[in-house]
């Protein structure tokens, strides 16, 4: 039986995965679902990883079309993105 996830815990699990990808970078990094991930110094390589991160971990693939800077702008953004995705799914 699947697991469906609300968006609370689609958000808590996407910051679970940028906490991951971060704290290869600079570990001692604090920021909420809401900051910039770009102001708390991931690169554009780290948000690459977490992009692929997030479609393993969700099992989902993101559409071309949904990779735009402004869905990656926070935690909070990804996992609005990623309830988007596996709705039209």
């Amino acid at each position: 039986m699947a697991i469906t996830l609300t968006c609370t815990n689609t958000e808590e699990h996407t910051m679970t995965i940028a906490r991951r990808v971060m704290a290869e970078r600079a570990p001692s990094v604090e920021f909420t679902a809401d900051d910039s991930l770009t102001d708390i110094g991931m690169s554009s390589l780290d948000l690459v990883g977490l992009m692929l991160a997030v479609e393993a971990e969700f099992d989902i693939m993101i559409p071309p079309t949904y990779i735009k800077p402004e869905r990656f702008k926070s935690v909070s953004a990804i996992a609005q993105m990623v309830e988007s995705i596996r709705k039209a799914a």
